[in-house]
């Protein structure tokens, strides 16, 4: 919709691919591609270096939403005219510099990673963007052909200065993953949704429309113009950020919510900012409301250097920061939602369901698996449901939580894939499918898949752990321990499950201080794993009665536990050498002799 920057851009581009980035100069630009006379004064007239700079804030703007997941990143450099394309968050791995995790990083730890495992437990963006890109290279396949990349890069010279459009997300992310030839994995189910109808897709749309909460974002206007400029750029990188959770529909930036009754969704909210200037500092006063009650939910004053209004990036990692405290599982927006009166609705089933991993117990299994199969039943497009429900089929079958006539694997798997192919963009989803892979020996195919959910929303504490937890199965702690620390220091309010891994990987690694520091969560509450480390912490101190006792209780919540300690472990589907540890361990601790087969 900028004719300038588009001519700009596809200028600057083509010259670029055709080798003849030699002739792009200030001049050149300027009469080629903006139009000006043949005796164009460059050093009277700057409309080159003005027009470049919107150019970079429209690239920069693209990239943090619309074109997120574009295969081919197009960068133009400050001081130069000149292209360079680097590989974006869904290209070849192999050849990846950081990628969409690294390209999109999560605030620094702080505070409570020091209170995990003291200096030792801090994990800074660069040590998880290092693991993210090394794991990512070690999943990665073939380049994709020189002719590919530059068809990617010629479409994005053309569609980079469009204003967003949230929809397209799914095909955007489908064109890229084609683009550099991602595995049969992921691509059967992605094949799924070309093959429906756009009458389906709008099905599977209202339904989530109907079940799930409403988030609008709204910029309050200051006195300011470049303030307000500012606050539409963070209107766009929150309104990014939060449409990659599953659990909410994101409404367009500064459209205004309906109230709950009209709207058809058990809760909505309006998150509303304004900048404000002073001296050298500008604060983002921010509230989230409920409009149906006037609740003010969640507020607060974001002080900054006045110098981010015109960093756009700076803006970005603001945004996610705010994104990371609400929209997370065991965030603010959840807390919310789990003090109102949701019963019957299907938003009601997943606030439960975080509620039972939280603190699992076999009478909070039944009745969430209970409610999630009616959510299924009663809307089968619903597919946040349908993905919750194959992580709880599977603690049937690792746990043993009230077995039912078939197998329990199949019935998570084929939950899995119906979420999936009900939305592949989905990172829940993705999540559930990875759990799932786990547990049946494709430990390759889960991780790849973890890394697509993680790329997908790399702002769920959730998934991050769960990524985490699957390196650390996997025997690569070193890998999955910076991502199960980011978690944690996000997420003060995270289940045991957690904490359970952040012990392990910090006993795999031969760090007594990070594995002392998880135990201390271990020991607030008696749920499976927590018991499960707590008898390992045991048996390693030469205290087996200690052991024993949490054994003992871990035989009494898990009836798979209580059969066979051994088959528990394999259900969970550890590595050959960490389950060999753990048995030891368990051996040490008093339970007798387990097989290490």
């Amino acid at each position: 919709n900028a004719p300038q920057l588009s001519a700009f851009m596809g200028y600057i581009v083509t010259r670029t691919l055709d080798g003849r980035a030699h002739e792009i100069k200030g001049y050149t630009i300027a009469v080629e591609a903006l139009g000006r006379p043949a005796d164009f004064d460059p050093v009277a007239d700057p409309i080159v270096r003005v027009e470049a700079g919107r150019l970079r804030r429209a690239i920069d703007s693209y990239y943090a939403s619309e074109g997120a997941d574009d295969p081919v990143r197009i960068v133009v450099a400050r001081g130069s005219y000149i292209p360079s394309f680097v590989p974006g968050p869904a290209s070849d791995a192999a050849a990846l510099e950081p990628s969409a995790f690294a390209a999109t990083p999560l605030p620094s730890p702080t505070g409570e990673a020091g209170k995990l495992a003291g200096e030792a437990a801090s994990a800074p963006a660069d040590a998880v963007d290092a693991v993210f890109a090394a794991g990512a290279a070690r999943e990665g396949q073939d380049p994709a052909p020189a002719a590919t990349v530059q068809a990617a890069v010629r479409r994005t010279a053309t569609d980079v200065s469009r204003p967003p459009r949230w929809p397209r997300y799914a095909a955007l992310g489908v064109a890229a993953l084609a683009c550099v030839g991602v595995m049969a994995w992921a691509l059967l189910p992605l094949a799924g949704r070309f093959a429906r109808s756009p009458g389906a897709d709008a099905a599977i749309e209202t339904s989530a429309a109907k079940a799930l909460p409403s988030i609008s974002v709204v910029a309050l206007q200051s006195n300011d113009p470049m303030v307000d400029d500012a606050s539409r750029q963070f209107s766009e990188s929150l309104t990014d950020a939060l449409a990659r959770f599953d659990e909410f529909v994101i409404l367009d930036p500064g459209a205004q919510p309906k109230g709950v009754a009209q709207a058809g969704h058990p809760a909505s909210y309006r998150l509303e900012h304004r900048g404000q200037l002073s001296g050298g500092s500008v604060t983002a006063v921010m509230r989230l409301i409920h409009p149906a009650s006037g609740r003010v939910v969640w507020t607060t004053n974001l002080d900054q250097d006045a110098a981010i209004i015109s960093e756009p990036r700076q803006l970005r990692e603001l945004a996610r920061r705010v994104v990371v405290r609400l929209a997370q599982p065991y965030g603010v927006i959840h807390g919310d939602l789990r003090a109102q009166n949701l019963a019957g609705s299907q938003m009601h089933c997943i606030v439960k369901t975080y509620d039972y991993w939280n603190e699992p117990t076999e009478g909070r299994h039944a009745e969430v698996r209970g409610c999630l199969e009616a959510a299924v039943r009663s809307d089968p497009l619903f597919h946040p449901a349908w993905a919750l429900l194959a992580m709880i089929h599977l603690d049937e079958y690792r746990i043993g939580y009230n077995p039912r006539e078939g197998l329990a694997l199949d019935r998570a798997r084929h939950a899995a894939q119906k979420a999936v192919s009900l939305s592949p963009e989905s990172a829940r989803a993705l999540q559930a499918l990875m759990a799932v892979q786990t547990v049946s020996g494709e430990t390759d195919a889960a991780i790849r898949t973890g890394f697509a959910a993680v790329r997908r929303n790399p702002y769920d504490t959730d998934i991050l752990a769960d990524l985490g937890a699957r390196l650390t199965q996997a025997g690569r702690a070193r890998e999955g321990r910076p991502l199960l620390l980011r978690a944690a220091d996000l997420n003060m309010a995270r289940p045991a499950w957690h904490d359970f891994y952040l012990y392990l990987s910090a006993r795999e690694i031969g760090d007594a201080a990070g594995a002392k520091a998880a135990l201390r969560s271990l020991e607030l509450i008696d749920a499976p794993l927590a018991l499960l480390g707590r008898a390992l912490a045991a048996s390693d101190a030469g205290k087996p009665d200690y052991a024993a006792a949490a054994m003992q209780k871990l035989s009494d919540l898990s009836p798979v536990f209580e059969r066979d300690a051994g088959e528990f472990l394999d259900r969970a589907f550890f590595a050959p050498d960490v389950r060999s540890m753990l048995i030891e361990a368990l051996n040490k601790g008093g339970l007798g002799t387990l097989r290490k087969g």
